[in-house]
């Protein structure tokens, strides 16, 4: 018998973890360094999810400047990525299910390549992911599925044999 899938990929924020935490915390705290006023962190759950230029906009409410806005935040986000982010409940069980069938994951994110591979490899040391994927030029961001082809041809799975799981309209 074979498997009805031959991969399953997976978003990173929202998704396998959450960063709601260290996201509402980096931003706060660029936030505060421009003398704007900081939100709690509930409020980031309606920034979120269309990268972080976004997110510097929505947050500052146009007020500021932008660059040194994301320069600050992107600061502070490098130093506390980890600080809460946590697995969401029952992902290490599913993660665990899945390897134990032998079902191929990867990882492909907007975040930035470099903190998307930070993230996993602390939080997700011991999972065998095929690929950790995120975003990178030339490949434009989710929606767009670029990356994702990219990403499916380097690992040989057929795209209509794979699961991609994500949280938002983006994904």
């Amino acid at each position: 018998m074979t498997r009805p899938i031959d991969g399953v990929f997976f978003d990173l924020d929202g998704t396998l973890v959450n960063t709601l935490g260290d996201l509402g915390g980096s931003m706060n705290a660029a936030l505060e360094e421009a003398d704007l006023p900081v939100h709690p962190q509930d409020a980031y759950r309606n920034f979120i999810g269309h990268g972080v230029e976004s997110l510097v906009v929505r947050a500052s409410g146009g007020q500021g400047d932008s660059s040194r806005l994301l320069a600050s935040f992107l600061c502070h986000y490098q130093k506390r990525m980890v600080r809460e982010t946590r697995p969401y409940p029952g992902v290490w069980k599913m993660l665990s299910g899945l390897r134990n069938r032998q079902i191929p994951m990867a990882v492909v994110s907007n975040k930035s390549h470099d903190m998307t591979v930070a993230i996993v490899q602390r939080i997700f040391a011991e999972v065998p992911f095929l690929e950790v994927c995120g975003h990178r030029k030339p490949f434009p961001k989710k929606p767009e599925p670029d990356v994702l082809w990219d990403v499916l041809a380097k690992v040989g799975i057929e795209p209509e044999r794979c699961l991609y799981v994500g949280d938002s309209d983006v994904d």
